[in-house]
């Protein structure tokens, strides 16, 4: 008979030490098997050696083994503010002992510092809870912070500010840009903004722009009147009604419109259908695109302070839900805003129509919509 001593040893494998060695007898030409009782102890990867002698003689083995998670994994993100004036019980600045409130540095710390820089100065400490009933071994937890996105918006009215392409589209879309975001700016004031008169003077240039476009059925050319008349050179549709709601923000934040640009620009929009059927590229737009153009029309419209619900619950029901994209029924939406008693039901329908697009992260919503060569007419 043979009597063989056997033993075994793991790195991230966690051996019985009850079962970790034994001594076995077999007899001539006999063969036999030694379990283990192991067990991994973290995701990665598990090394077993073992070893055996027997009358003098021995050898060993070594092998490794992949260990997975024992779960699915997920990543997940969460989001708020770290300020003095927090509530949120999860998200609220805490001092250690003294909930609510923060350190001010400008009463120890930073009583040599210049006041007018003390003032803002403060310490604020957040506790982090991290979540419970999770593997420890796998994955991590990753913390960011970053200052106000104020930043980003004044970095975004600057590029606007100096943008050097003037087309009619561009100028509306950089006007719309500036008016949406200016105020904001301003009660923050950002030291990096252009001078509030230079601001002023230069939305006054691009709209004297603009005026020189407009046509006399009340539409904007994207460059200006062309040299000879040509039926397949009338304004484009989707531009003179972008530079209608560029001209009715402009009067939302009290920046006057010349009035009679105003009544024709009114007009058009009021009869955008006529003004497509007349457009020569017409025939080659499929019903989604030509449900973009009036939908943003009546959206356009909305915005000079028209009730336009009841045209727009009967035009989105006539051309079926199907044929609108999100952005489009995102303009019906806002014109049946204007009556939601009346179209409470629809709005609703709507809404969950819209939902379906949509893709939802920790702190993002966005909405992916394709086109194809004919689509460069509605963008």
């Amino acid at each position: 008979d043979l009597v063989a001593l056997i033993a075994a040893r793991g790195a991230n494998a966690d051996v019985d030490p009850q079962k970790c060695a034994a001594k076995v007898t077999l007899k001539p030409l006999q063969r036999g098997a030694m379990c283990f009782g192991v067990s991994a102890m973290k995701a990665g990867t598990a090394r077993l050696q073992f070893v055996s002698s027997a009358k003098g003689a021995a050898d060993a083995a070594e092998l490794e083994f992949p260990v997975y998670t024992p779960a699915t994994s997920e990543a997940f993100a969460t989001y708020g503010s770290v300020d003095i004036d927090g509530q949120d019980s999860d998200m609220a600045p805490k001092k250690p002992g003294e909930d609510g409130k923060a350190v001010d540095l400008t009463q120890e710390e930073n009583e040599s510092a210049d006041p007018a820089d003390a003032k803002s100065m403060q310490l604020v400490v957040q506790p982090i809870k991290a979540p419970v009933d999770v593997w420890p071994q796998f994955g991590g937890l990753e913390i960011s912070t970053s200052t106000t996105q104020l930043q980003h918006l004044t970095d975004a009215v600057i590029h606007l500010y100096e943008y050097e392409y003037e087309c009619s589209e561009q100028l509306a879309s950089r006007i719309l840009g500036v008016l949406s975001v200016n105020d904001v700016l301003e009660a923050f004031k950002s030291d990096k903004l252009p001078d509030k008169k230079k601001l002023k003077a230069k939305l006054r240039t691009w709209l004297k722009t603009l005026y020189t476009r407009q046509a006399r059925n009340g539409g904007f050319w994207t460059w200006g009147p062309p040299k000879y008349y040509n039926i397949l050179q009338l304004p484009s549709p989707y531009v003179s009604v972008h530079v209608s709601c560029c001209l009715a923000m402009c009067e939302e934040k009290k920046i006057e419109v010349k009035p009679n640009v105003k009544r024709a620009s009114l007009s058009y929009i009021k009869n955008i259908e006529k003004r497509l059927a007349d457009f020569p590229l017409m025939r080659y737009w499929s019903p989604r695109y030509y449900n973009s153009i009036v939908s943003f029309a009546l959206y356009a419209r909305t915005r000079w302070g028209e009730n336009v619900a009841a045209e727009a619950a009967k035009f989105y029901g006539k051309r079926g839900a199907a044929n609108f994209t999100p952005e489009a029924t995102a303009h019906v939406l806002t014109a049946l805003s204007m009556d939601q008693l009346e179209h409470g039901k629809l709005i609703a329908k709507m809404k969950k129509s819209v939902e379906k697009h949509m893709t939802e992260e920790a702190d993002t919503a966005y909405f992916t919509q394709s086109y194809d060569e004919v689509g460069r007419h509605i963008m």
